[in-house]
Formats: C-alpha cells, sequence, structure tokens
C-alpha cells in the first residue's frame, strides 16, 4: 500500500458520508477499518476494486458518519485521519485541477501553499476525478 496514492471524495453527504480511494498495483482484495475517534471498536467496510489503466482503483464508501467528527480509518497497518463536514457554514475550500505535470514538484508546492489557507477540502479536476465502471471504461 502506497499512501501517496490515497485520497478521499464524496459521493452523498460530505457531514455524514466520506469516500476512501487509493490506486495499486495490487489486485488483490484488502480490507479498510475505521472508527469515530474516541471510540474502541473498529467497523469493517467493503472495498471495491476498479481497473484503470494498468492500475487499480480502490473505494471504500463510509456512510451513516456524524457531522463535524473526527474518524481514523486503518489500510493494512497504516492510520489515517479525517474530519467530516460541520453542518454550519461558512465552508472554506480550494479548487484546481491537473496538478500532475511530469515531477511531484509542481503539485507538492501546490498543494503545501493551498493547505495554508487552511481549507475544510479541496476540489478537484482530471483524469482522478472520472467515474469508473469495474471494467475500465472511464465516465465523464
Amino acid at each position: 500500500f502506497e499512501e501517496s496514492t490515497l485520497y478521499l471524495t464524496w459521493q452523498e453527504n460530505p457531514q455524514t458520508t466520506m469516500t476512501v480511494q487509493w490506486l495499486s498495483q495490487n489486485e488483490q482484495p484488502v480490507s479498510l477499518f475505521y472508527q469515530k475517534e474516541g471510540e474502541m471498536a473498529w467497523k469493517e467496510v467493503a472495498v471495491e476494486k476498479y481497473f484503470f489503466y494498468s492500475l487499480f482503483l480502490a473505494r471504500a464508501d463510509l456512510k451513516s458518519l456524524e457531522p463535524a467528527a473526527a474518524y481514523r480509518f486503518r489500510i493494512e497497518e497504516q492510520i489515517f485521519r479525517f474530519k467530516t463536514l460541520p453542518d454550519t457554514f461558512p465552508l472554506r475550500f480550494v479548487e484546481g485541477g491537473d496538478l500532475y505535470h511530469g515531477s511531484g514538484s509542481f503539485m507538492e508546492k501546490t498543494c503545501k501553499e493551498a493547505a495554508k489557507t487552511n481549507p475544510m477540502f479541496a476540489v478537484l479536476g482530471g483524469d482522478i476525478a472520472y467515474v469508473l465502471t469495474k471494467t475500465g471504461t472511464v465516465k465523464e
């Protein structure tokens, strides 16, 4: 598992759901576990895999989460964190797309500058944002 390919998106309500996605060269099934911070028990959620060019896109949908809450999730032995959006306004976010141009240095520099604004989320466009089917067909 390479955490550099991990990104979070929403398919539904950003206050109560989160979709965890990552790219992998491994076609084998993997499990994802999550918990609200402060809780002891981990919940397992199904992971779907889609063929994406020469890689596999793994996707797990977390649902019935609490607004403005901190969560942890585990893939293999690595633990990551996220927060659901609050049910109040205003919302702070950044937007951009097609950030990767050859080397990762441009993308890294852009992301560090965007992070200085302390956004609640980022809106990204480009190839990674397309919807994929299990056959690998890309749909816009």
